[in-house]
């Protein structure tokens, strides 16, 4: 992973945020933790899943779990989704 993210990644990350802080009742959270790690549940990712494909249609709930914090699901959605 690059040491600084572009502006569209930068863009991408802070929408992953906005989406699991909210979802995990958050008012923000650590771009680079986990999002299980966070608190986050099964059902929580279908919620994710579901918000983040308004934006991204081709998110995969897997794809949450092989990129587990936003930092890196946030890249892989701009550069594979």
């Amino acid at each position: 992973m690059p040491d600084r993210l572009g502006p569209v990644e930068d863009d991408a990350v802070a929408s992953v945020v906005a989406v699991w802080a909210d979802v995990l009742g958050e008012t923000t959270i650590n771009a680079e933790i986990g999002f299980f790690d966070l608190g986050a549940t099964s059902f929580m990712v279908m919620e994710v899943v579901g918000r983040l494909r308004q934006r991204w249609p081709d998110l995969k709930v897997t794809d949450v779990f092989a990129h587990p914090t936003a930092t890196a699901l946030a890249v892989h959605l701009e550069s594979h989704v």
